[in-house]
């Protein structure tokens, strides 16, 4: 579960979460979901399909 959000205080879409699994995630969310973007991927096995708002994990 998540533990913490926080705004980032200079870019107003932006915001990190970090959970209980000692992850911190930064997400951005005036990124807008193109679906032609996604029905051009091709995923291989073993690929990860991840929101275009979602910009870097750390653990």
């Amino acid at each position: 579960p998540i533990t913490s959000i926080e705004w980032n205080p200079i870019e107003e879409s932006v915001l990190a979460a970090s959970g209980s699994d000692d992850q911190i995630s930064i997400w951005d969310l005036s990124v807008e979901h193109d679906p032609e973007e996604i029905s051009h991927k091709i995923l291989r096995k073993g690929d990860i399909e991840v929101p275009s708002q979602l910009l870097f994990i750390h653990q």
